[in-house]
C-alpha cells in the first residue's frame, strides 16, 4: 500500500484507540520548544515529515505489548505524587480492560510528533519552575497550549511566525494579545463564526484595540482551523505484515539514519523486541522494567546533577553478563548476547549490585556530579555482582581494605580522566577479567593498575598535571572534591563520618573589599586572594561536626585550639604566622605544595604507600 494522507484532527480523535505505541518505541523526549515549533510549522503549511504505521489485527494484535500516548505530560519522572493526572512514562495499554477495535495502528515513526499534537490539542504540559525543588507540589505548573491570535504574522520571532506558548489556564489578555486555547479549534465548525464570537469578547476587554486586531484574529483562526481540521497534513505509510523481525528491521532502518534516536534507545528497542517475544511465561518488557529501574536510581541520594539513564543500565548489564564482547553496537546485540543479558536482569543480584554501588558512592560523600564518566562505575557494579553483593564495612578488616581500594580506583580515574580516552571497552573488559579471577570479595587494585599500564593508562599522577590543576583553576567544584578525596585517602573511605567541603580561610574574609578596607591590602594582592578563595589550596574535607564548630571563625583562633594531628591531617603549614589573613597567599601556596606531594606519594607509580 502506498502513502496516504489525512488530517491532524482525524488522527487525534483515534489516539489511544486505533493508534498506539509499540513496545520497541522509545518514550516521549521532546521539550516544549519542539512542540511549539511543530505547531508553527504545520500552521505555516510546511511539511512535517511522513509517518509509519504497523497495521495489526486479531490475536496477533492482542499478543503485542502496547502503550498509550501521553496526554498530560510532566517533564521529570521524579515529581510529587499529589500531582494528579500527569504522566512522564507511557502507560501500558491493556487489551483486557479496553474496548479495542479488531485492527489497530502501532506508530513506528512519528511518535514524537503525534504525542506533541495530542498534548497540544487535548492535553497539558507540566513543568518545574526554575530553581524550585522538584519534590514540592507548588514547584510545578500545569500549562496548556495557547496561540496569540491577535498577533500579526508578517515577521518571525524566535524563528516562529505564530506566537504559540504554553500557559496556565485563563491567561491575561493585553494590548495585541488575545490567547486562544489551541484545543478549542477541534470543536469549531465555522471559523468565521468563531472569529465573530472572539471579537464580541474582545469588545469587553480593556487595553485591546478591537479594530486593529480584527483582521489578525480572523486570519489566525482560519489558518489554525485549516491546518488542524481541513488540510491533510499527515502523510503516512502502513505496513501490514505481521512479522516482528521484519518490523524491528524497518524500525531500525527508519531511525538509524537520523539523529533523533540515540544508540541506547535503539538497543533498548532491540532488547524489548527480543525479551518480550520468548513465550508468555518468560516475557520481560525491557523498555518498561529498565525505565522503572532508571527512575529508582535517579531517586537515590547519590544521584547528583548528572542523571543515570538506560545507556548506563544497559552497559552495566552487558558488563555483568560476562559476555566476551562489550561493544555497544547493534551488531553485538545478537540473540545470544540478549539471552545472557536477560538472564542477568532476571537475577535479583544485578539490580542490587547497582544499588550497592550507589550506596557506596554516597557513603564516600560523592555523587554522580563528581563522576564525569559513568564508565568508571562499571567495574564496581561488576565487583558487587560477581561477589554476591558483599557488605563492606569500614569497621571490618576486609570491608575497610576494599572500601579504600574502590575509593582510590574511582577518584584516581575520575581525576585523570583516563576512561574518557580511547580503548575504554577493552579496558573495562580487561578489568572485569581481573576481578573475576581474583579471590572472593577482593578488589584487586594493584593488578588493575598493572592492566591499565598495558593499555597506556594510569591511575598515577605526575607533577606537571598536578601543577596545572592547582595553578590555572581548571578543576571544577566536583573535581576538587575528588582530588581532595585522594589526598585524604584512606580516612575518607569510612562510612562512620560525613565529610564536608570547607573553606579554610572563610570566604567572607578573603573578599576583595574586606581585604582592602580591613587589612589595608593592596588592590592587586586583594584581587589575587579573592580569586583564590575557592581554590583547592583553601579547601579541606572536614567532618560535619567539626565544620559546624569551625563555622566562620578566624583561622588563627580555630587552629590554635586544634591538636597537631589535625594540622597534619589537613596539610596545614606549621608556621603560625601563615595562619594570619595577611599571609593567606603564602599559606595557600605552601598547602598546595603539601597536597601535591601527598598525591605524588600516593600514586600507584610510587612503591611507597601504594594500596594493596
Amino acid at each position: 500500500m502506498g502513502y496516504q494522507t489525512t488530517t491532524i484532527d482525524s488522527i487525534i480523535d483515534d489516539v489511544n484507540y486505533t493508534y498506539l505505541v509499540p513496545a520497541i518505541q522509545r518514550e516521549f523526549v521532546w521539550d516544549s520548544d519542539q512542540i511549539l515549533d511543530l505547531f508553527d510549522s504545520v500552521v505555516r503549511g510546511y511539511p512535517i515529515g511522513s509517518f509509519l504505521f504497523w497495521r495489526v489485527s486479531g490475536e496477533f494484535s492482542k499478543s503485542r505489548i502496547k502503550y498509550k500516548f501521553i496526554k498530560n505530560y510532566i517533564g521529570d519522572p521524579i515529581h510529587p505524587d499529589e500531582l494528579d493526572n500527569v504522566t512522564y512514562h507511557n502507560n501500558r495499554h491493556r487489551d483486557s480492560l479496553e474496548d479495542n477495535p479488531n485492527k489497530i495502528n502501532l506508530v513506528l515513526d512519528g511518535q514524537q510528533r503525534l504525542t506533541s499534537f495530542y498534548i497540544g490539542l487535548k492535553g497539558s504540559y507540566t513543568e518545574k519552575i526554575l530553581n524550585k525543588r522538584r519534590r514540592k507540589k507548588d514547584s510545578w505548573e500545569r500549562k496548556y497550549l495557547y496561540l496569540n491570535i491577535a498577533s500579526p504574522t508578517d515577521e518571525e520571532v524566535s524563528g516562529r511566525k505564530f506566537d504559540f506558548r504554553f500557559k496556565k489556564p485563563d491567561p491575561d489578555h493585553g494590548c495585541d494579545e488575545y490567547w486562544y486555547r489551541v484545543g478549542d479549534i477541534l470543536d469549531v465548525d465555522d471559523f468565521a463564526e468563531e472569529a465573530d464570537k472572539i471579537m464580541e469578547n474582545i469588545e469587553l476587554i480593556d487595553g485591546i484595540n478591537a479594530e486593529r486586531v480584527h483582521r489578525s484574529i480572523s486570519k489566525n483562526i482560519q489558518r489554525l482551523n485549516h491546518a488542524i481540521c481541513q488540510r491533510e497534513s499527515i502523510s503516512y505509510f502502513e505496513e501490514d505484515e505481521e512479522n516482528q523481525e521484519k518490523i524491528l528491521d524497518i524500525f531500525i532502518r527508519a531511525n538509524d539514519g537520523g539523529t533523533q534516536l540515540s544508540k541506547s534507545d535503539m538497543l533498548l528497542s532491540v532488547a524489548t523486541a527480543q525479551w518480550s517475544d520468548r513465550g508468555v511465561d518468560n516475557k520481560v518488557v525491557a523498555r518498561e522494567e529498565i525505565k522503572q529501574f532508571v527512575d529508582k536510581l535517579n531517586s537515590h541520594a547519590a544521584r547528583g546533577t548528572v542523571e543515570l539513564d538506560s545507556n548506563f543500565v544497559l552497559r552495566a548489564l552487558l558488563t555483568a553478563s560476562d559476555v566476551p564482547n562489550l561493544s555497544f553496537t547493534l551488531a553485538n546485540f545478537d540473540e545470544e548476547t540478549l539471552r545472557e543479558m536477560k538472564e542477568t536482569w532476571m537475577d535479583g543480584e544485578f539490580k542490587q549490585a547497582v544499588m550497592s554501588t550507589l550506596d557506596l558512592l554516597q557513603s564516600y560523600g560523592l555523587s554522580t556530579t563528581h563522576i564525569r564518566s559513568k564508565m568508571v562505575i562499571l567495574p564496581i557494579v561488576y565487583y558487587f555482582y560477581h561477589n554476591s553483593n558483599p557488605h563492606l564495612s569500614f569497621n571490618g578488616n576486609s570491608g575497610r581494605s576494599e572500601r579504600q581500594k574502590i575509593l582510590y580506583w574511582m577518584c584516581s580515574l575520575v581525576a585523570n580522566g583516563d576512561l574518557n580516552t580511547g580503548g575504554t571497552i577493552q579496558t573495562i573488559r580487561g578489568i572485569r577479567n581481573i576481578i573475576r579471577e581474583s579471590a572472593d570479595r577482593e578488589f584487586p587494585l594493584s593488578r588493575i593498575e598493572e592492566k591499565l599500564n598495558d593499555y597506556n593508562k594510569s591511575m598515577g599522577f605526575d607533577r606537571s598535571t598536578l601543577e596545572r590543576w592547582f595553578s590555572d583553576g581548571t578543576l571544577s567544584n566536583s573535581s576538587q572534591r575528588v582530588v581532595l578525596s585522594l589526598a585524604y585517602f584512606p580516612d575518607i573511605a569510612s562510612e562512620s563520618y560525613e565529610y564536608e567541603l570547607d573553606h579554610i580561610f572563610p570566604k567572607s574574609e578573603l573578599q576583595r573589599d574586606t581585604l582592602v578596607d580591613e587589612y589595608n591590602m593592596s588592590i592587586e594582592k586583594a584581587e589575587r586572594l579573592d580569586d583564590l578563595r575557592s581554590s583547592t589550596g583553601n579547601l579541606q574535607l572536614i567532618r560535619a561536626g567539626e565544620n559546624r564548630s569551625k563555622s566562620d571563625s578566624q583561622l588563627t583562633e580555630w587552629l590554635s585550639t586544634r591538636r597537631e594531628d589535625y594540622l597534619d591531617r589537613h596539610y596545614v603549614p606549621t608556621d603560625e604566622d601563615l595562619w594570619r589573613v595577611e599571609n593567606a597567599l603564602d599559606f595557600i601556596n605552601e598547602r598546595e605544595e603539601r597536597l601535591m606531594q601527598e598525591l605524588l606519594d600516593k600514586s600507584p607509580d610510587r612503591a611507597t604507600k601504594q594500596p594493596t
